[in-house]
């Protein structure tokens, strides 16, 4: 059911946040005791983080606000916007972990070191799954300054350069389901909040088996005289229509979305990825590579068209061509979703590896084993399922330990490489019990 606005518990906490930067007087007014905590414990997501960096700390409770959902209800808690008049100073950091422990997730951002630091150590696993944000400048999982302090931790942590980008990593943490989601038509960054937070909805409803409530929510969405001309419920309902084996859904759907876009390159091209991508799970690489080429054809540079199209080359032994458009995926600047990212991470990493092994050409194996350092890291985050990122990394710390045990003076280094190999491929054989480790990894050093 489509909501034209803010139910009143969220209304209330919207309006409190709006008078609290008004004037002390309002402020000591409004803000409620810790002990009264809006929801279950299961729907509260703890922010934390320094609060000059106040603009930050809201961001992240509006991306919580707008991921929210009627399968899965989320309320952001930033311990500040608690804390009564009248709690001495010395006790506002046992209320901040006492807020922590009355709440399922957490998040911590990094912009600057503080009191966040204790809240990180006293998270504890075991009833609170928490992730370490913080701005970077370059795509990596490890901070500017401050790389041990964080690592020290051992929670997940991710690496954000974009409001959209750190947008796309929450929404991938809260969202248990989003993690299973496979090759789906991914849209770009969607900037109307209901439009982006049923698109979100519908994605994951999808990617859970519940294509019914999906086909229903998207809709709904396209009855709205809003959005019945936006082109992503339409493209969405496409999907739909492949998982229902429905070919009149997607036959309608993608008609009605190409009169939308008619003499717009740029939401053609989105029609032609969305084809690419239901051809490909179709099987059909042929047609998915030709539809793919299109869309890059009509918008140039896209890394969610890149990446699809990358490993479709892949599959079609165009190894050349695989390799080529990977690498400019990883260039775009502007990818909405993190596992977009971070599969074309992996591919490049993998394809690296095979290249190598047929080439013999070193460099390669420097750049997929480079490459490949953060994916357990990533895999962590994001509580994978499937244990494809793991193999990459266990694979190319493979290739580095066998190049370098081969090389006078480099022993210790390929020992280093075959134990992170190990350990790696061992936590891949627990996801995936059939999975073969390589011989190599069994060595000792």
């Amino acid at each position: 059911m489509l909501r034209d606005g803010l139910d009143s518990e969220r209304s209330a906490s919207i309006l409190f946040i709006v008078r609290s930067e008004i004037t002390s007087d309002v402020l000591l007014m409004t803000k409620p005791h810790p002990e009264i905590l809006p929801g279950t414990k299961d729907q509260r997501v703890f922010i934390g983080g320094q609060y000059d960096f106040m603009p930050t700390l809201r961001e992240l409770a509006r991306f919580v606000h707008e991921i929210s959902s009627e399968e899965k209800e989320l309320i952001p808690i930033i311990p500040y916007d608690f804390m009564k008049s009248g709690i001495p100073e010395t006790q506002t950091m046992e209320w901040d972990l006492s807020i922590l422990a009355n709440c399922r997730y957490a998040i911590f951002d990094l912009s600057d070191l503080g009191a966040q630091l204790v809240e990180m150590q006293e998270a504890d696993p075991k009833y609170t799954d928490s992730l370490i944000v913080y701005p970077v400048r370059e795509r990596r999982n490890e901070p500017e300054r401050g790389r041990r302090t964080v690592l020290s931790f051992g929670l997940p942590h991710f690496g954000y350069r974009t409001f959209n980008e750190l947008k796309g990593i929450v929404g991938r943490f809260l969202m248990d389901e989003a993690s299973m989601l496979g090759k789906d038509y991914t849209p770009g960054i969607i900037y109307d909040p209901t439009l982006d937070r049923e698109t979100r909805r519908a994605r994951v409803l999808l990617a859970t088996g519940r294509e019914d409530t999906a086909e229903d929510v998207l809709k709904k969405l396209v009855r709205n005289d809003i959005y019945r001309r936006a082109i992503e419920p339409w493209l969405q309902l496409a999907l739909v229509g492949h998982y229902r084996e429905n070919d009149g859904l997607t036959k309608d759907a993608i008609n009605k979305a190409t009169e939308i876009a008619q003499g717009d390159p740029h939401a053609e091209a989105e029609i032609a990825y969305c084809q690419g991508s239901i051809n490909f799970l179709k099987n059909k690489l042929e047609d998915a590579n030709s539809r793919l080429e299109n869309a890059n054809r009509l918008n140039p540079g896209v890394g969610r068209f890149l990446e699809r199209l990358g490993y479709v080359n892949w599959l079609l032994k165009d190894r050349q061509a695989a390799i080529e458009n990977t690498e400019n995926a990883l260039k775009d600047e502007s990818i909405p979703d993190p596992l977009v990212t971070l599969n074309a991470i992996n591919n490049l990493a993998y394809f690296y590896c095979e290249e190598a092994r047929a080439s013999s050409d070193v460099s390669l194996i420097y750049e997929a084993y480079e490459l490949s350092t953060y994916l357990p890291d990533y895999h962590q985050v994001f509580r994978r399922k499937r244990a494809s990122w793991l193999d990459t990394r266990g694979v190319a710390a493979v290739r580095m330990g066998k190049y370098l045990a081969d090389q006078p003076h480099e022993r210790s280094k390929a020992c280093k490489a075959l134990d992170i190999a190990r350990a790696v491929l061992q936590e891949a054989k627990a996801l995936a019990p059939s999975t073969s480790m390589p011989k190599s990894t069994g060595e000792r050093c």
